[in-house]
């Protein structure tokens, strides 16, 4: 199954962690972010054109999941 993994960008190598077990059982895991370098700026310190880059490929692969898997710790 392809998954997407949302959450608190704080938490994203707690989530990435989960990302791994679920990889482990066979599962395809479209989030990038939880992937990506350590040193992301804030998104305060993003550009306009720089945050509606991450926001297209996040869309996008949503879109291409078969279902989202929401952690909604703050």
């Amino acid at each position: 199954m392809r998954l997407y993994i949302a959450g608190n960008f704080e938490l994203r190598a707690e989530l990435a962690t989960w990302a791994g077990v679920l990889e482990a059982q066979g599962h395809e895991i479209l989030a990038t972010w939880l992937k990506a370098e350590q040193d992301v700026p804030p998104v305060a310190c993003l550009t306009t054109v720089e945050g509606l880059t991450y926001a297209m490929r996040d869309i996008a692969e949503v879109a291409d999941s078969d279902a989202v898997i929401l952690d909604t710790r703050e």
